[in-house]
């Protein structure tokens, strides 16, 4: 026993190492996509025959092969259901699935069952191609154009301002009704009724038809406007679903007003007027001092032109002057050879002037430093360096703190730290300052070139942008990052709290609730996401929404109301022609088969005996150090705990 326990410890000291083998059999592995978009339910008449048909297979192929099956449409599910209603399909999203699925790349087969029609999402034959498996695809639909008439598409702009007309433009498609006539008319939808308000009349030329037909519309109510286009409904259409679309378009409430007081006539207000021409959005008045001067009843900016003067018209602009303080209006002074500059230092803040003799100077523009307000891309300040120099009063200033500088002027080669154009607040309104005139300049600089929209445009613009636009005061805000969704997109609220300083405050909790037409209601809670407050809310039905949100926080309550509306994706009925090129294309390219709906009793034989669908075997190899293994320690013990006793039983120790 000890000779034998002896022995078997020298052994370890060898360190001998243990090499085995061991084989795992993963099972081929069959991804079945099933198409349940609408265009397959519109092909498929017998809906509950195909479901269990797929059962079918499914328990077939699962004799040998794993399987796994997908529902496919504008999502991808790993379930089937009774409903063929997918209002898009991603045909490449579920080939990605496939492809990511795991280490069993190249193993087994995939089976799409689809019409071929995709309009979301790439091509798939790259990713079927990436998959390295052989592909059999199961043809539905039709590959004939049914007797149709549908609405493919209405363009129309997003947003438009109270009182402009604007137009829509409807694509109609036709197929087999060469001769026939349809009228195509749009709607306003307010609630349950619908409000005519224009249509125009189609002629069919050929069976083949498609025709872009231009409707008006007048924009005469604020808000969040719906309208629905339809077409006349020919007898023996395969489907009545295509011919209306819906759709809205945000109506804003008014025009920002710009009021422009000069001293008199300059080629800079030509222009400023130019410029502020480009945005649809501003509703500019010019006014002169030598005239009776009206403002805007709701003015959003004036903009104070070589004024105040020291001309004979300089008690015109001190009336005018108290309107503009009472009312708090933003304002932007641009400072010319006609400006009182001592007046101009009384009645603002936001930089102080010292003459010496009252003389005009040159000063090129130079960028400033840790300016904040808006963006300013690369290619203005190439243009900054063509400028001519504008005319600013000879002498010192002086920038009160709140104000950024964005401009600063150079004077022959001397760079300075005097301001050429700033803005920021004073006394809690919002002011900017043109320190010179000659702008007109800048603006034929480039527009010399044939540009009709400069960079001194999109200047002039961000700059009219920050100073008309009110600050949101309010401590408590919630809104969705839409308008307008589709029944497929996900609708996204987010939130904002402050305390009386302004600090974002993110350990309050806000509750919103949704509501739709039927006043079906839907409870959310924001989640904390640093200062913010997040949620998607998911997708939502067609129609018009409304939704509340409530925090409270010491003792405190608050509230905020927003709307959004839904409107259908409308995409699936619109192209109802089945594309088997695709299909056979995908088969042909992976080494598969195109089989028609007919023959999927026989699909399990046919991939059974597919030679390239094989179980794939490993082969793993290990080696481990004998003094790894337990049991030879037991058998150490044993040995040596057998000569102890033997030893003790006859009687010698």
């Amino acid at each position: 026993m000890r000779t034998l326990s002896v022995a078997l410890i020298c052994v370890l000291l060898l360190s001998p190492i243990l090499k085995h083998f061991s084989f795992e059999t993963s099972r081929p592995k069959i991804y079945i996509g099933i198409d349940q978009s609408q265009s397959v339910g519109f092909a498929i008449k017998d809906k509950v025959g195909l479901l269990e048909n797929i059962k079918a297979l499914q328990s077939a192929l699962a004799k040998k092969f794993d399987v796994e099956t997908y529902s496919l449409s504008d999502q991808i599910l790993p379930k089937l259901n009774d409903q063929f209603n997918g209002q898009a399909t991603n045909l490449n999203q579920f080939f990605q699935q496939i492809n990511e699925s795991g280490p069993q790349a190249g193993n087994g087969a995939v089976i799409l069952l689809s019409d071929g029609i995709f309009n979301q999402g790439p091509s798939p034959l790259f990713e079927a191609a990436r998959s390295g498996r052989p592909i059999y695809t199961i043809a539905v639909g039709d590959t004939m154009p049914a007797r149709d008439l549908s609405i493919l598409n209405v363009a129309h702009n997003e947003i438009g301002y109270l009182g402009d007309k604007t137009t829509i433009q409807v694509d109609l498609q036709a197929f087999n009704y060469a001769g026939k006539s349809a009228v195509v008319t749009l709607a306003k939808i307010n609630g349950d009724k619908q409000t005519v308000l224009t249509s125009k009349a189609v002629n069919i030329a050929g069976n083949s038809f498609f025709q872009t037909v231009t409707l008006p519309l007048t924009l005469s109510a604020v808000g969040n406007q719906k309208y629905i286009v339809t077409v006349t409904h020919l007898d023996g259409e395969s489907t009545y679903e295509n011919n209306l679309k819906i759709f809205y378009h945000e109506v804003l409430d008014s025009k920002l007003n710009i009021d422009l007081i000069a001293a008199g006539p300059h080629p800079d207000i030509a222009a400023l007027k130019a410029a502020i021409s480009q945005d649809k959005n501003y509703d500019l008045k010019v006014h002169f001092l030598m005239d009776p001067i009206r403002l805007h009843d709701k003015s959003d900016l004036v903009i104070c032109y070589q004024v105040p003067t020291d001309n004979t018209f300089a008690p015109a602009f001190e009336q005018i002057w108290q309107t503009v303080v009472t009312r708090k209006i933003p304002r932007l002074f641009i400072i010319g050879g006609q400006t009182n500059v001592p007046r101009l230092n009384s009645i603002q803040k936001s930089v102080a002037i010292s003459q010496t003799n009252g003389s005009l100077t040159d000063a090129y523009p130079m960028e400033g430093s840790s300016f904040t307000y808006f963006n300013i891309p690369s290619e203005w300040k190439t243009s900054w360096q063509t400028y001519p120099p504008l005319q600013v009063p000879f002498g010192a200033y002086q920038v009160s703190p709140g104000m950024e500088v964005m401009l600063r002027q150079r004077i022959g080669k001397v760079e300075t730290q005097f301001p050429l154009w700033l803005m920021g607040w004073q006394d809690d309104v919002k002011t900017g300052i043109i320190t010179g005139e000659g702008l007109w300049r800048w603006r034929m600089q480039e527009a010399k070139g044939g540009l009709n929209n400069t960079h001194f445009d999109a200047l002039m613009g961000a700059t009219l942008r920050f100073l008309s636009t009110k600050d949101d005061k309010r401590k408590f805000r919630v809104r969705s990052d839409e308008t307008n969704y589709t029944e497929t997109d996900h609708v996204n609220f987010s939130g904002e709290l402050y305390n009386n300083n302004y600090e974002p405050i993110s350990s309050a909790e806000i509750n919103l609730k949704v509501k739709d037409q039927k006043g079906k209601s839907y409870d959310y809670q924001l989640g904390r996401y640093e200062n913010n407050y997040t949620v998607d809310a998911g997708t939502f039905p067609q129609g018009d929404y409304t939704y509340t949100a409530t925090s409270r926080y010491n003792g405190v309550n608050y509230s905020a109301e927003g709307k959004f509306s839904v409107s259908p994706v409308q995409k699936e009925l619109f192209d109802l022609v089945a594309d088997y090129g695709l299909l056979s294309q995908l088969a042909v390219q992976s080494g598969g088969k195109m089989i028609t709906l007919a023959q999927i009793g026989d699909l399990a034989k046919m991939i059974t005996a597919d030679d390239s669908i094989k179980p794939v075997i490993k082969k793993n190899f290990k080696a481990d150090p004998l003094i790894n293994f337990k049991w030879i320690f037991g058998v150490l013990i044993g040995l040596l705990g057998l000569e102890w006793f033997m030893r003790r039983y006859a009687g010698r120790y």
